[in-house]
Protein backbone atom coordinates (compact mmCIF):
# COMPACT_ATOMS: atom_id res chain seq x y z
CA UNK A 1 0.00 0.00 0.00
CA UNK A 2 1.18 3.52 -0.70
CA UNK A 3 -0.16 4.90 2.56
CA UNK A 4 2.01 4.69 5.65
CA UNK A 5 1.47 4.66 9.39
CA UNK A 6 -0.62 2.33 11.55
CA UNK A 7 -3.81 4.44 11.46
CA UNK A 8 -3.56 5.01 7.71
CA UNK A 9 -3.12 1.30 7.05
CA UNK A 10 -6.10 0.43 9.25
CA UNK A 11 -8.29 2.94 7.42
CA UNK A 12 -7.13 1.76 3.98
CA UNK A 13 -7.96 -1.87 4.79
CA UNK A 14 -11.38 -0.84 6.11
CA UNK A 15 -12.14 1.05 2.90
CA UNK A 16 -11.16 -1.91 0.75
CA UNK A 17 -13.38 -4.26 2.75
CA UNK A 18 -16.33 -1.85 2.72
CA UNK A 19 -15.99 -1.31 -1.04
CA UNK A 20 -16.01 -5.04 -1.75
CA UNK A 21 -19.00 -5.50 0.54
CA UNK A 22 -20.98 -2.76 -1.21
CA UNK A 23 -20.16 -4.01 -4.72
CA UNK A 24 -20.39 -7.72 -3.89
CA UNK A 25 -16.86 -8.45 -5.09
CA UNK A 26 -15.71 -12.01 -4.39
CA UNK A 27 -13.29 -14.58 -5.77
CA UNK A 28 -10.32 -13.60 -7.96
CA UNK A 29 -11.54 -10.00 -8.20
CA UNK A 30 -11.24 -9.53 -4.44
CA UNK A 31 -8.17 -7.86 -2.99
CA UNK A 32 -7.90 -10.87 -0.63
CA UNK A 33 -7.23 -13.18 -3.58
CA UNK A 34 -3.55 -12.23 -3.88
CA UNK A 35 -3.01 -13.77 -0.42
CA UNK A 36 -4.73 -17.08 -1.26
CA UNK A 37 -1.50 -19.03 -0.69
CA UNK A 38 -0.75 -17.57 2.74
CA UNK A 39 -2.48 -18.63 5.96
CA UNK A 40 -0.77 -15.96 8.11
CA UNK A 41 -2.02 -12.59 9.29
CA UNK A 42 -0.28 -9.68 10.97
CA UNK A 43 -1.76 -8.32 14.20
CA UNK A 44 -0.42 -4.98 15.42
CA UNK A 45 -1.25 -2.53 18.18
CA UNK A 46 -1.71 -5.22 20.83
CA UNK A 47 -1.70 -4.49 24.52
CA UNK A 48 1.72 -5.62 25.75
CA UNK A 49 0.16 -7.53 28.61
CA UNK A 50 -1.41 -10.00 26.18
CA UNK A 51 0.20 -13.43 25.87
CA UNK A 52 0.14 -15.95 23.05
CA UNK A 53 -2.76 -17.72 24.75
CA UNK A 54 -4.79 -14.52 24.96
CA UNK A 55 -4.27 -13.86 21.26
CA UNK A 56 -5.31 -17.39 20.30
CA UNK A 57 -8.49 -17.15 22.39
CA UNK A 58 -9.53 -13.88 20.74
CA UNK A 59 -8.79 -14.89 17.15
CA UNK A 60 -10.00 -18.51 17.32
CA UNK A 61 -13.59 -17.40 16.74
CA UNK A 62 -12.90 -17.25 12.99
CA UNK A 63 -10.87 -20.43 12.63
CA UNK A 64 -8.38 -22.79 14.24
CA UNK A 65 -5.00 -21.15 14.89
CA UNK A 66 -2.04 -23.44 14.22
CA UNK A 67 0.80 -21.01 14.88
CA UNK A 68 1.32 -17.78 16.78
CA UNK A 69 4.58 -15.88 16.98
CA UNK A 70 4.45 -12.97 19.40
CA UNK A 71 7.45 -10.71 18.95
CA UNK A 72 9.34 -10.18 22.21
CA UNK A 73 12.38 -8.26 23.34
CA UNK A 74 15.37 -10.58 23.15
CA UNK A 75 16.82 -9.38 26.42
CA UNK A 76 13.77 -8.83 28.62
CA UNK A 77 11.25 -11.12 26.90
CA UNK A 78 8.63 -8.38 27.04
CA UNK A 79 6.03 -8.22 24.29
CA UNK A 80 6.60 -5.74 21.49
CA UNK A 81 2.86 -5.43 20.80
CA UNK A 82 2.56 -7.30 17.51
CA UNK A 83 2.50 -10.88 16.30
CA UNK A 84 1.98 -13.22 13.36
CA UNK A 85 -0.82 -15.77 13.55
CA UNK A 86 -1.39 -18.74 11.22
CA UNK A 87 -4.72 -20.44 10.59
CA UNK A 88 -5.36 -24.03 9.59
CA UNK A 89 -7.78 -22.86 6.88
CA UNK A 90 -6.59 -19.96 4.70
CA UNK A 91 -10.16 -18.65 4.39
CA UNK A 92 -10.09 -17.84 8.09
CA UNK A 93 -7.56 -15.10 7.34
CA UNK A 94 -10.17 -13.26 5.24
CA UNK A 95 -12.71 -13.38 8.07
CA UNK A 96 -10.16 -12.18 10.60
CA UNK A 97 -8.99 -9.25 8.45
CA UNK A 98 -12.51 -8.12 7.54
CA UNK A 99 -13.87 -8.38 11.08
CA UNK A 100 -10.94 -7.56 13.39
CA UNK A 101 -9.10 -4.82 11.55
CA UNK A 102 -9.82 -1.49 13.26
CA UNK A 103 -11.40 -3.10 16.33
CA UNK A 104 -10.60 -1.90 19.84
CA UNK A 105 -9.01 -4.54 22.06
CA UNK A 106 -8.18 -3.65 25.67
CA UNK A 107 -8.52 0.02 24.82
CA UNK A 108 -6.20 -0.14 21.81
CA UNK A 109 -7.18 -0.02 18.12
CA UNK A 110 -5.56 -2.99 16.45
CA UNK A 111 -4.49 -3.53 12.86
CA UNK A 112 -5.09 -6.89 11.20
CA UNK A 113 -3.72 -7.52 7.72
CA UNK A 114 -2.67 -10.35 5.43
CA UNK A 115 0.96 -11.50 5.23
CA UNK A 116 2.02 -12.28 1.67
CA UNK A 117 5.23 -14.16 2.45
CA UNK A 118 5.61 -15.13 6.08
CA UNK A 119 9.17 -15.80 7.15
CA UNK A 120 9.47 -18.03 10.18
CA UNK A 121 11.72 -16.81 12.99
CA UNK A 122 15.28 -18.08 12.81
CA UNK A 123 16.67 -19.79 15.88
CA UNK A 124 19.92 -21.68 16.39
CA UNK A 125 21.02 -24.59 18.49
CA UNK A 126 23.50 -24.07 21.27
CA UNK A 127 25.91 -26.40 19.53
CA UNK A 128 27.91 -25.80 16.33
CA UNK A 129 28.56 -28.05 13.38
CA UNK A 130 31.93 -29.52 12.39
CA UNK A 131 32.85 -26.34 10.55
CA UNK A 132 32.10 -24.14 13.54
CA UNK A 133 28.84 -22.75 12.19
CA UNK A 134 25.73 -22.42 14.29
CA UNK A 135 23.13 -25.10 13.68
CA UNK A 136 19.78 -23.66 12.65
CA UNK A 137 16.75 -25.06 14.45
CA UNK A 138 13.95 -26.52 12.39
CA UNK A 139 10.91 -24.31 12.81
CA UNK A 140 7.69 -26.00 13.89
CA UNK A 141 4.36 -24.21 14.32
CA UNK A 142 3.40 -23.65 17.93
CA UNK A 143 -0.16 -24.92 17.66
CA UNK A 144 -3.06 -23.40 19.57
CA UNK A 145 -1.50 -24.11 22.97
CA UNK A 146 2.18 -23.79 22.18
CA UNK A 147 3.03 -27.50 21.91
CA UNK A 148 2.54 -28.11 18.20
CA UNK A 149 -0.28 -28.58 15.71
CA UNK A 150 -3.04 -30.88 16.90
CA UNK A 151 -1.80 -31.03 20.51
CA UNK A 152 -4.37 -29.86 23.04
CA UNK A 153 -4.91 -29.88 26.80
CA UNK A 154 -1.21 -29.38 27.44
CA UNK A 155 -1.31 -26.10 29.32
CA UNK A 156 -1.91 -26.21 33.06
CA UNK A 157 -5.24 -24.39 32.82
CA UNK A 158 -6.57 -26.73 30.12
CA UNK A 159 -5.42 -29.77 32.09
CA UNK A 160 -7.32 -28.58 35.18
CA UNK A 161 -10.49 -27.94 33.16
CA UNK A 162 -10.30 -31.34 31.48
CA UNK A 163 -9.80 -33.12 34.80
CA UNK A 164 -12.78 -31.30 36.29
CA UNK A 165 -14.90 -32.27 33.28
CA UNK A 166 -14.09 -35.97 33.71
CA UNK A 167 -15.02 -35.95 37.41
CA UNK A 168 -18.28 -34.05 37.17
CA UNK A 169 -21.40 -36.12 37.95
CA UNK A 170 -23.09 -37.63 34.95
CA UNK A 171 -26.66 -36.44 34.42
CA UNK A 172 -29.37 -39.08 34.66
CA UNK A 173 -30.48 -40.30 31.29
CA UNK A 174 -33.91 -39.20 30.21
CA UNK A 175 -35.85 -41.38 27.72
CA UNK A 176 -37.14 -38.17 26.17
CA UNK A 177 -33.60 -37.37 25.02
CA UNK A 178 -33.70 -40.29 22.55
CA UNK A 179 -36.81 -38.96 20.81
CA UNK A 180 -36.64 -36.67 17.85
CA UNK A 181 -38.48 -33.36 17.83
CA UNK A 182 -41.61 -34.67 16.09
CA UNK A 183 -42.02 -37.65 18.44
CA UNK A 184 -41.50 -35.46 21.50
CA UNK A 185 -44.06 -32.97 20.22
CA UNK A 186 -46.61 -35.75 19.59
CA UNK A 187 -46.23 -37.10 23.12
CA UNK A 188 -46.54 -33.65 24.65
CA UNK A 189 -49.66 -32.97 22.55
CA UNK A 190 -51.32 -36.22 23.67
CA UNK A 191 -50.44 -35.47 27.29
CA UNK A 192 -52.00 -32.02 27.02
CA UNK A 193 -55.20 -33.54 25.62
CA UNK A 194 -55.42 -35.97 28.53
CA UNK A 195 -54.73 -33.17 30.98
CA UNK A 196 -57.40 -30.91 29.50
CA UNK A 197 -60.04 -33.66 29.68
CA UNK A 198 -62.49 -32.86 32.57
CA UNK A 199 -64.68 -35.34 34.57
CA UNK A 200 -67.74 -33.97 32.77
CA UNK A 201 -66.11 -34.77 29.45
CA UNK A 202 -65.36 -38.29 30.64
CA UNK A 203 -68.98 -38.73 31.81
CA UNK A 204 -70.27 -37.49 28.47
CA UNK A 205 -67.99 -39.90 26.64
CA UNK A 206 -69.27 -42.74 28.87
CA UNK A 207 -72.90 -41.74 28.23
CA UNK A 208 -72.28 -41.63 24.51
CA UNK A 209 -70.71 -45.07 24.58
CA UNK A 210 -73.59 -46.46 26.71
CA UNK A 211 -76.20 -44.91 24.43
CA UNK A 212 -74.43 -46.31 21.40
CA UNK A 213 -74.40 -49.80 22.92
CA UNK A 214 -78.12 -49.50 23.83
CA UNK A 215 -79.06 -48.48 20.29
CA UNK A 216 -77.01 -51.34 18.95
CA UNK A 217 -78.84 -53.87 21.19
CA UNK A 218 -82.22 -52.39 20.22
CA UNK A 219 -81.41 -52.74 16.53
CA UNK A 220 -80.32 -56.34 17.06
CA UNK A 221 -83.58 -57.20 18.86
CA UNK A 222 -85.62 -55.54 16.11
CA UNK A 223 -83.80 -57.51 13.44
CA UNK A 224 -84.39 -60.73 15.41
CA UNK A 225 -88.14 -60.07 15.73
CA UNK A 226 -88.32 -59.25 12.04
CA UNK A 227 -86.58 -62.51 11.11
CA UNK A 228 -88.94 -64.53 13.34
CA UNK A 229 -91.96 -62.82 11.83
CA UNK A 230 -90.74 -63.60 8.32
CA UNK A 231 -90.18 -67.25 9.29
CA UNK A 232 -93.72 -67.54 10.61
CA UNK A 233 -95.12 -65.98 7.45
CA UNK A 234 -93.16 -68.39 5.27
CA UNK A 235 -94.37 -71.40 7.29
CA UNK A 236 -97.99 -70.23 7.08
CA UNK A 237 -97.66 -69.65 3.37
CA UNK A 238 -96.27 -73.15 2.82
CA UNK A 239 -99.07 -74.62 4.98
CA UNK A 240 -101.76 -72.83 2.97
CA UNK A 241 -100.19 -74.00 -0.27
CA UNK A 242 -100.24 -77.61 0.90
CA UNK A 243 -103.88 -77.33 2.01
CA UNK A 244 -105.00 -75.91 -1.32
CA UNK A 245 -103.09 -78.59 -3.18
CA UNK A 246 -104.65 -81.37 -1.11
CA UNK A 247 -108.12 -79.85 -1.54
CA UNK A 248 -107.75 -79.76 -5.32
CA UNK A 249 -106.54 -83.35 -5.36
CA UNK A 250 -109.61 -84.51 -3.42
CA UNK A 251 -111.95 -82.69 -5.75
CA UNK A 252 -110.31 -84.28 -8.80
CA UNK A 253 -110.57 -87.72 -7.26
CA UNK A 254 -114.26 -87.32 -6.42
CA UNK A 255 -114.97 -86.02 -9.89
CA UNK A 256 -113.33 -89.05 -11.53
CA UNK A 257 -115.23 -91.44 -9.27
CA UNK A 258 -118.56 -89.87 -10.07
CA UNK A 259 -117.97 -90.16 -13.81
CA UNK A 260 -116.88 -93.77 -13.49
CA UNK A 261 -120.15 -94.88 -11.84
CA UNK A 262 -122.32 -93.22 -14.41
Amino acid sequence: MSVTGPSANITAIERLSELELQQGIIGPSSWHHQYKDSCYIYIGGLDKRMTEGDIVIVFSQFGEPIDVHLKRDRKTGASLGYCFLGYKDQRSTILAVDNFNGCTLLGRRIRVDHVLDYKAPVEYEDEEDDEGNKIRKEYTPTGAEGQGIGKYYVTSSEAVLREAHHHRPKPQSNPQDNLDEDERWAQEFEASLRKDSTPDDDAKKHDRRSSSRSRHRHRERSRERHRKREDRERRRSRSRDRSRHEHRSDRRDRHRDSRRYR
